[in-house]
C-alpha cells in the first residue's frame, strides 16, 4: 500500500514537472540564423565581399523554421531611414533581392544584411550583419 502511495506521488511530482519544463523550453527563443553570406551564382561559392551586381543570400537553414526576415541597408546599425529592402515572409533559408543595386563602396563596406527566423519558439536574434560592396569588375580603359 505504501508503494502504491509512493508511485501515485510520484506520477504526480511527474505530471506537474514536465508542463512547466516544456513550458521553459517552449519559451526559449530559438538561436541567430548562422553563415549568412552573399552569392552570385552558387550558394557553395568562396565567400566574397564585392559584387558587380546584385547578389543573392543564403544562410544556414534553422530546424523548425516557419519563415525568416531580412533586412539590406545602408548602415550597419541597421536605421529606419538606412533600410534598402526587407522582407518579413521569407520561407527558405536564401532569397534574392528583387531591385538592381547600384555601384557603392564604403569603408569598410557600403551596404549590411542580416536575417532572423520565426519558429514555434518565438523569433531568433538577428544575425551577426553581413558587410559588402557593390563594383565594377574591371576600370574602363580607353580603346
Amino acid at each position: 500500500m505504501a508503494c502504491a502511495r509512493l508511485a501515485a506521488a510520484f506520477a504526480a511530482a511527474v505530471a506537474v514537472a514536465l508542463p512547466v519544463a516544456s513550458a521553459h523550453a517552449a519559451t526559449t527563443p530559438p538561436a541567430a540564423p548562422q553563415n549568412l553570406h552573399a552569392f552570385e551564382l552558387r550558394s557553395n561559392e568562396a565567400v566574397t565581399h564585392t559584387f558587380a551586381r546584385t547578389p543573392t543570400f543564403g544562410w544556414s537553414p534553422v530546424a523548425g523554421a516557419k519563415s525568416y526576415e531580412f533586412e539590406l541597408s545602408t548602415s550597419k546599425r541597421f536605421s529606419d531611414s538606412g533600410i534598402v529592402w526587407s522582407s518579413k515572409a521569407i520561407k527558405s533559408p536564401a532569397t534574392a533581392l528583387p531591385l538592381t543595386l547600384p555601384w557603392i563602396t564604403g569603408s569598410p563596406y557600403s551596404l549590411y544584411a542580416h536575417v532572423r527566423v520565426t519558429t514555434a519558439r518565438g523569433v531568433s536574434p538577428w544575425s551577426a550583419p553581413f558587410g559588402f560592396n557593390m563594383r565594377w569588375p574591371a576600370v574602363p580603359s580607353p580603346l
